[in-house]
């Protein structure tokens, strides 16, 4: 079996990295044979995986050297006067934008011979590639000619808008063509929410969908009479995280204790009220859920978030402006917010009812228990990989 993703022991990843990560180990503990292709390797590798490098040297040497061009060309650009910038970039303005889409595409077919070199030394029998981007059209290359099962793990809502008029808007024409090419090629599309494996269905048929959710490991259950608590957001600075509407809630709500865990860079000047903890690694959140009396989550869009199911298992619930699979709703997690002032209202209704917090804080630890246990969900992906390799 082998990863096409980055481990969390690498450095700073998201969720759906992390997840994969717990799966990767359980299949490890199940005697499976696990690898991981990764561009950045971790240092220490868990002693259960075995780890090798994508894509190949070549590629990550005119990578590198393309990167290292484009900031010169920046600075050079950035110091002239203005009147001779523009006046330049009207001038070679075609020529310049044919030759970078010409290293564009050059560089898209090293990196696919690339990504075919180092994955064939894996010798791996089934193909997993999570999240979405050129590197699913690579790896469902390579397991085409190999002829080899592919399955991409889809862990965003965005992933399965083949049209791209509201996912991933701001991609280059040539990632999308890559990207709907590995797709389309893939054997399975494994969907970690059921709202996104709907829509796959519409675009793709309904043999080649499935709706499997992340596993995470249950901890003995902790105490959820809990007074005292803070309101707890965890994620990435990413632009459709929204991480500046926690701190105007924060702001909006200046009696009660936020804190936020994450790289969050974009941070200017957090209210007296927010602390800003940083990025902490998966094995350190416990700690910090188990001290949270809500959790937000301020997102645009996800797939299934992780920070629902981890304050779930810590039982503390959730108000966010997403209810992923309507969820929250359904089995009373937590509470769903329109706007931002109905989550200050909601926030605030939450904070000061312990009893109300201790209920859904039950419902959270139970829907936790029934729908993400590692050991139920690794089950669903080995009956998967048994259906695959039959196949062949």
């Amino acid at each position: 079996m082998c990863f096409v993703a980055e481990h969390p022991s690498s450095g700073q990843v998201g969720g759906a990295e992390v997840a994969m990560s717990i799966l990767a180990n359980e299949l490890a503990s199940e005697s499976i044979d696990v690898h991981y292709a990764s561009m950045k390797p971790p240092e220490v590798p868990p002693p259960s995986i075995q780890f090798h490098r994508v894509p190949s040297w070549t590629a990550r040497a005119i990578q590198g050297a393309v990167n290292r061009y484009n900031i010169r060309r920046k600075e050079r650009r950035d110091s002239q006067p203005s009147g001779v910038r523009e006046s330049g970039l009207a001038s070679g303005e075609h020529s310049i934008a044919g030759a970078r889409a010409g290293i564009r595409r050059v560089l898209h077919m090293t990196y696919m011979r690339g990504y075919e070199s180092s994955l064939s030394d894996v010798g791996a029998d089934i193909f997993i590639q999570v999240c979405a981007g050129r590197p699913t059209g690579y790896v469902a290359n390579f397991c085409k000619k190999r002829g080899k099962p592919f399955i991409f793990r889809s862990t965003s809502l965005w992933d399965a808008d083949l049209t791209f008029k509201w996912g991933w808007k701001s991609w280059r024409d040539y990632t999308k063509e890559v990207y709907l090419q590995g797709v389309r090629q893939a054997d399975i599309v494994a969907a970690n929410s059921e709202n996104t494996a709907r829509i796959f269905v519409d675009h793709i048929g309904k043999e080649k969908v499935r709706f499997l959710p992340d596993g995470f490991h249950m901890p003995p259950c902790p105490d959820l009479s809990r007074r005292d608590g803070y309101v707890l957001w965890v994620g990435r600075d990413a632009p459709y995280k929204r991480p500046q509407l926690f701190a105007d809630l924060a702001q909006m709500l200046p009696k009660y204790r936020f804190v936020m865990v994450g790289d969050i860079r974009s941070m200017n000047s957090p209210p007296a009220n927010l602390l800003l903890l940083g990025p902490k690694k998966p094995d350190e959140l416990s700690e910090i859920y188990s001290q949270a009396g809500l959790l937000v989550n301020t997102s645009e869009v996800e797939g299934f978030p992780n920070v629902l199911v981890e304050a779930g298992i810590h039982g503390v619930p959730y108000v966010g402006f997403l209810d992923p699979d309507n969820v929250v709703r359904e089995y009373s997690l937590g509470l769903h917010a329109r706007g931002l002032d109905e989550m200050a209202r909601m926030t605030e209704t939450l904070m000061d009812s312990q009893d109300l917090r201790f209920a859904l804080g039950k419902n959270a630890r139970r829907f936790a228990e029934e729908r993400h246990d590692i050991r139920k969900v690794t089950e669903k992906w080995l009956l998967l990989f048994e259906e695959m390799t039959g196949r062949q």
